[in-house]
């Protein structure tokens, strides 16, 4: 068949001249994709003028198809205009006040061992003394911050900050603790509500935590409290900014681990699920006693509990969890300060 159709192929010489025409059409065409503007002008003029009778032919007619059907490619945005408009969807929704994190210049003041001794270190307690200033100055600016630049004028509840915090800790932990942090959905910032399902997703199945708060230790204490806005463009009516406070929070508590299974309940005869407490191996643990069970896993804690509110476009939003943080690190607080000095002055120690 194939043999047959090679001959015949051969002995027709019009098929001939007309399988050579498509060949020459094909390399015309290969040569007006490849050469520059002008030498596609040139060629496409000439293929004009030499091949105007086979413009009804059926390879001709093909390639005139593919172009003429191939769309057009629309130009595409750089990367850095496409980050300018998403940054500006983000500002317009206030999602980007979600990944700000601590805001600069919080300072949560040293306790114990980690406070510079008055005696043996003056210069060092000093600083710590002169960073509480600041942060002092930093409330009297927020203050007035939202008193010239917001309208109406914005409540920042610093006395309330302690009350608010105490709540939301109690609910955040005990959703956490159950596994359901469902109910917690705009009381937690994005960012932590994350944290914490990831972390409920790599427990064992079929377990969750008994969380238990036995007693805080002193009253919830306000220890920083800032309030920042990106920029102060546009009428006071229609701000967008951020308030952080970190609360101090100490306390007594227990964690116990129970896992949940079915069992039949001997007084009914039916299927039950029980929650049986298990030690951190997985174990059950033999004639539990729940109450020195907690006595025996009881922790006193100290945390400094960061909750936050949004101010979007005038709009003000509750109070939040963003998480927790730690007591400054003198020794860290003074590298950077020395290198943002040297960064002024040129490279230069500020000592030198």
């Amino acid at each position: 068949m194939s043999k047959r159709l090679c001959l015949s192929l051969l002995s027709a010489p019009q098929r001939t001249h007309h399988e050579q025409t498509c060949r020459l059409l094909l390399q015309r065409q290969q040569i007006w994709n490849t050469t520059t503007a002008l030498d596609s002008d040139q060629t496409g003029r000439l293929a004009r003028s030499s091949c105007r009778s086979f413009s009804s032919t059926a390879c001709q007619r093909v390639g005139i198809n593919r172009m003429a059907g191939r769309p057009q490619q629309k130009p595409q945005q750089s990367i850095t205009l496409q980050q300018k408009q998403a940054m500006k969807k983000m500002q317009a929704s206030g999602e980007h006040l979600d990944h700000v994190g601590l805001l600069e210049g919080t300072f949560v003041p040293p306790t114990g061992e980690k406070l510079p001794s008055l005696f043996s270190d003056p210069r060092g307690r000093w600083k710590v003394v002169r960073y509480q200033f600041k942060s002092w100055l930093g409330i009297i600016q927020s203050r007035l911050t939202a008193f010239w630049f917001v309208k109406p004028r914005l409540k920042l509840e610093v006395g309330k900050t302690p009350r608010i915090a105490k709540e939301l800790y109690e609910e955040m932990y005990a959703a956490f603790a159950n596994g359901n942090m469902a109910a917690m959905q705009g009381k937690v910032a994005p960012g932590l509500l994350r944290s914490l399902n990831d972390r409920i997703a790599q427990r064992t199945p079929n377990t969750h935590l008994q969380w238990k708060l036995h007693k805080y230790i002193g009253s919830p204490e306000c220890v920083s409290y800032k309030f920042a806005m990106p920029e102060v463009k546009g009428p006071n009516t229609t701000r967008t900014g951020l308030m952080q406070a970190v609360v101090k929070i100490k306390s007594q508590q227990s964690l116990l681990q129970v896992k949940r299974q079915r069992m039949r309940d001997p007084a009914t005869k039916q299927q039950v699920v029980a929650e049986m407490p298990i030690d951190r191996n997985g174990k059950e643990i033999q004639n539990f006693d729940r109450e020195v069970e907690e006595k025996k896993n009881m922790k006193t804690m100290v945390e400094y509990f960061v909750i936050e509110r949004l101010l979007i476009k005038g709009q003000l939003g509750s109070w939040r969890a963003w998480g927790t943080t730690q007591e400054a690190d003198l020794a860290k607080l003074l590298k950077a300060e020395n290198e943002k000095h040297k960064a002024l002055m040129g490279g230069e120690s500020p000592m030198g």
